[in-house]
């Protein structure tokens, strides 16, 4: 992830973001991605974080409502891509790769 952030537009996500105003930061990264649609490479939103941040998160939100909120988040962005007309999506992780395929109807 790391190598591919630094050759590709990359954008971390921003889980008090998710938390404040879900739709709205769905659109706000929506309209990123659609900025990015020339590029050479595929843009790359991550939810991957260091340990300390991960944790003063999980201790803010809780484990749980952390986890489910990040899997909301890319269902619904994953949705808000698929109406803007964008085919094809790379996805990593178990549990978030799973709930965009049934997203997307897979």
């Amino acid at each position: 992830m790391a190598a591919y952030r630094q050759q590709a537009p990359a954008r971390a996500v921003d889980l008090s973001a998710c938390f404040t105003d879900l739709e709205s930061y769905v659109r706000t990264l929506t309209d990123w991605v659609d900025a990015q649609r020339d590029a050479p490479l595929a843009p790359m939103i991550y939810a991957t974080t260091e340990p300390q941040t991960l944790q003063r998160i999980q201790a803010q939100y809780g484990d749980k409502a952390s986890s489910e909120r990040v899997e909301q988040l890319f269902a619904a962005l994953a949705a808000a891509l698929k109406a803007n007309g964008f085919t094809r999506f790379i996805v990593a992780g178990g549990e978030t790769s799973s709930i965009v395929a049934q997203t997307l109807g897979g």
